[in-house]
């Protein structure tokens, strides 16, 4: 656990456990959210869950060693900080005007299942967010017709520092002749502060733009197979024709040489 996570565990006054089997304080985590004060931390058993909203100053966490739980849904998180989301499988994550600190650490985003918006994880109007250890696939195109990627992290507005984490746009779809662009691992509008440190950023693939790349370059390929070949063909003709003309005058020179000596000996 990394040691600023360490500071909110340490100032919690209580904790509530979540499990969807019953076996918790909680099935739920919107239900656990609803219960606790300001400052409670919630700890989540591995399991499937619906998704959430969080307006109060918390800390929601899986299991250490345990799969991590996953949210089937969009979780918002909007109000005062500090708020923690640590070990966490989410498809879409927003966290909205959010005034204070937000944390981010050791989940992915839009890999267990596709993100539900384009954006995997959305950051709005937020003073200061700091994402750790993560990986977030933004939302690939939709299969029906040609549709864009959408980026792993859209920042509007805000602070945010990101560290050690990964992020991919998801890719474009195709549709016959025209296809989506991929998205874009990190996208932020002017006002913003984005700062990276030790992590990887890839947009995603594009569409139809990549389907024919791979058809001009099979059409190369072809044309220089075709080239090849009948550049060998040439050479085997070339070949032939000397040969050709090594047995023609071989003949003549055999036709030739009983006369050609008989005149010279005469």
């Amino acid at each position: 656990m990394m040691p600023w996570l360490l500071l909110f565990t340490l100032a919690l006054p209580d904790t509530i456990t979540v499990d969807g089997s019953g076996g918790g304080d909680f099935t739920t985590i919107q239900e656990a959210i609803d219960a606790a004060s300001p400052g409670d931390l919630i700890r989540v058993l591995p399991g499937v869950y619906p998704g959430f909203d969080l307006d109060k100053p918390l800390s929601i966490l899986g299991l250490t060693g345990a799969p991590a739980p996953q949210i089937k849904n969009i979780v918002r998180v909007t109000g005062t900080g500090p708020v923690c989301l640590a070990g966490l499988a989410l498809r879409t994550l927003q966290l909205n005007d959010i005034v204070g600190l937000a944390v981010v650490d050791d989940c992915t985003l839009g890999k267990w299942n596709r993100s539900i918006l384009p954006a995997a994880l959305q950051i709005r109007q937020c003073t200061a967010v700091l994402i750790g250890r993560c990986n977030i696939l933004g939302q690939f195109g939709i299969d029906a017709g040609p549709t864009d990627g959408g980026p792993a992290v859209d920042v509007q507005e805000s602070r945010v520092t990101i560290t050690d984490s990964v992020m991919e746009g998801g890719w474009g779809t195709d549709d016959f002749e025209s296809g989506g662009d991929g998205g874009a691992g990190v996208r932020a509008t002017l006002g913003s502060w984005v700062e990276l440190a030790g992590s990887s950023v890839k947009g995603g693939d594009e569409g139809a733009k990549i389907r024919a790349s791979l058809l001009a370059r099979a059409a190369s390929l072809r044309r220089k197979e075709l080239a090849d070949v009948e550049g060998k063909a040439g050479e085997r003709s070339q070949s032939m024709l000397v040969a050709q003309l090594v047995m023609i005058a071989a003949f003549f020179l055999f036709l030739g040489f009983p006369a050609g000596a008989a005149i010279l000996g005469s």
